[in-house]
């Protein structure tokens, strides 16, 4: 019936749960080692699970990138042999309107200008010249070598393994104001 599952695509939740479910009746990994990718996306796959998959030969890999961006960041090296999957590089390296840029040291924003093909319309009154900046933070590691990971934000937006994100100001507001034992929230 139809064709082989090749690749799956999905929140980093329902990965954990097929591991769970595979762990809890009999182990056997196969589906998931016969893959070409198992790919999480929305969210960061903990690093026990990757760890778990990848000594069974699981190939998991994973882009950085999103709606407004595409995906401007990948796996590198892209093989069955790198537990690393969130170690990301530049696939546009000499691109001039897509760079890293380092907001505190040691710690790097990705930022897109006006121009990359890859982009959702983001300037509609703003600046040709202002950058949409991503609010997502990485560290380069090792430092000098072009690889990043992402390590948070840098506003308040709270991303879940299911791939949905909170915004964290109103969630505290809420909670601050629902409750005359709770002074303060954070």
């Amino acid at each position: 019936m139809g064709h082989p599952v090749q690749c799956v695509h999905c929140a980093p939740t329902l990965i954990e749960n097929m591991c769970e479910y595979i762990s809890e009746n009999g182990g056997d990994f196969s589906p998931l080692v016969d893959l070409k990718l198992l790919q999480p996306g929305g969210a960061a796959l903990s690093d026990s699970i990757i760890q778990a998959l990848t000594s069974k030969g699981v190939n998991v890999k994973t882009t950085y990138g999103s709606t407004e961006i595409g995906p401007p960041l990948r796996t590198i090296p892209h093989t069955h042999h790198n537990p690393r999957c969130y170690t990301f590089r530049n696939l546009y390296p000499d691109n001039k309107f897509l760079k890293m840029e380092e907001v505190e040291k040691g710690v790097y924003e990705c930022v897109v200008y006006k121009g990359f093909e890859f982009a959702a319309e983001l300037w509609e009154g703003k600046s040709d010249t202002e950058p949409y900046r991503t609010n997502d933070l990485f560290i380069q590691d090792p430092p000098g070598s072009g690889y990043f990971v992402l390590r948070g934000r840098k506003d308040d937006i709270l991303v879940h393994s299911n791939g949905e994100n909170t915004s964290a100001g109103p969630l505290q507001l809420d909670i601050q104001s629902s409750s005359k034992i709770i002074l303060r929230a954070l």
